[in-house]
């Protein structure tokens, strides 16, 4: 549980996880179960990952970047 008196340390990790799980799980069930599915939608969805996991990435090295002062409070 959450204290009310504890200060947040400012990752936001929700994001990240989202965009991951659309990457990796989702968008893959969609190629899987969308049988016959021609080339532009295989197309869109390659690129519908592999953008998620750009925007995961780039969400990981914003909100990642503790500092030991932060840390310490």
């Amino acid at each position: 549980m959450f204290l009310a008196n504890q200060k947040s340390t400012g990752t936001c990790y929700t994001t990240t996880v989202t965009l991951l799980v659309m990457a990796l799980v989702f968008c893959p069930a969609l190629l899987a179960l969308a049988r016959p599915i021609g080339t532009f939608a295989a197309f869109l969805l390659a690129s519908a990952s592999v953008s998620c996991l750009g925007l995961a990435w780039l969400a990981w090295k914003r909100y990642s970047s503790l500092t030991l002062p932060t840390l310490a409070e």
